[in-house]
This record gives C-alpha cells, sequence and structure tokens, in this order.
C-alpha cells in the first residue's frame, strides 16, 4: 500500500476492492493468548435457496 495516502484514503481504497460484498465482514476472535481476525457472512436462508435454484443444473 502507498504510504503517502492518509488513512481516510487508504480506507476508501479497501472499500472499493471490495466493494459489492456487503454479507462478508470481519470478526475478532481470541483464544489464549492469540486472538486476530476471521472472515465471516451473513446467512440468509431465502437468498441461499434463491441462488441454489438458480445456478441448479
Amino acid at each position: 500500500m502507498d504510504i503517502s495516502l492518509t488513512t481516510k484514503e487508504q480506507i476508501n481504497l479497501f472499500r472499493s476492492i471490495f466493494k459489492g460484498r456487503e454479507d462478508i465482514f470481519a470478526k475478532r476472535w481470541e483464544k489464549g493468548s492469540k486472538n486476530g481476525y476471521m472472515p465471516a457472512y451473513f446467512y440468509d436462508p431465502y437468498r441461499y435457496k434463491a441462488h441454489q435454484r438458480y445456478f441448479s443444473i
């Protein structure tokens, strides 16, 4: 990442790269002395079933 970008510009760049995936987000985890982030998603059973019907052969 370009160091000359401001924090706001870096955030806008990051958001533009991942635009369109509002169902994906980061979830923080902790286990003992370790911690981090992992991808998580919003599960909507109706959208999932509609997706299955659309792509089923």
